[in-house]
């Protein structure tokens, strides 16, 4: 597809160039390769221009649909695929690197580094994930609702706090929130 749409605009530069613009009069094109290219003509700069715009705007919009599919990906994950997703989410906004989530004082930590989420909340979160990876039974629906919407939460919380190109890679290239 790529190697089609380049062919398609050197086609259509040639053509352009050879003849009297869009006219019609297709002329002699032999002048395109005795050295008497033209620059003048507006046409050879509106249409790559018009062009690289459509392909900006259509990666525009394919990174977020990515992101919304990974979003919706995300509320069907299970307990243990949401807490591991908020780890690495936590991990790349250089929040509690030193952490992997089994510690005794996580709950604790969690709640300190990030205030969007309750120490009760917190000890909540681990003990469900805790559940979930080691229990019999796993986690309940209660339980993974709960690490979901503390992911979505955190998420949005991280998102304000981060600047520039690290908020862009956050969330449209990791798709964290």
């Amino acid at each position: 597809m790529k190697r089609f749409a380049f062919l398609s605009l050197l086609f259509f530069i040639y053509y352009v160039a050879g003849s009297d613009g869009l006219s019609g009069a297709a002329g002699n094109h032999s002048s395109v390769w005795t050295g008497s290219f033209s620059w003048g003509n507006p046409l050879l700069y509106i249409f790559p221009l018009l062009f690289l715009s459509v392909l900006l705007a259509a990666a525009a919009l394919l990174l977020n649909y990515r992101r919304i599919r990974l979003r919706k990906r995300t509320e069907l994950m299970n307990s243990r695929e949401i807490f591991g997703r908020l780890l690495q989410m936590i991990h790349f906004a250089g929040y509690m690197t030193g952490y992997g989530g089994t510690e005794k004082n996580f709950a604790l930590k969690l709640a300190e580094e990030l205030p969007c989420i309750e120490r009760e909340e917190a000890e909540q979160l681990v003990e469900t994930a805790a559940r979930a990876a080691y229990g019999r039974d796993g986690a309940d629906g209660e339980g993974e609702e709960l690490l979901r919407q503390i992911y979505f939460r955190a998420g949005e919380w991280i998102a304000g706090e981060l600047k520039g190109l690290r908020r862009l890679r956050f969330r449209y290239l990791k798709a964290f929130w």
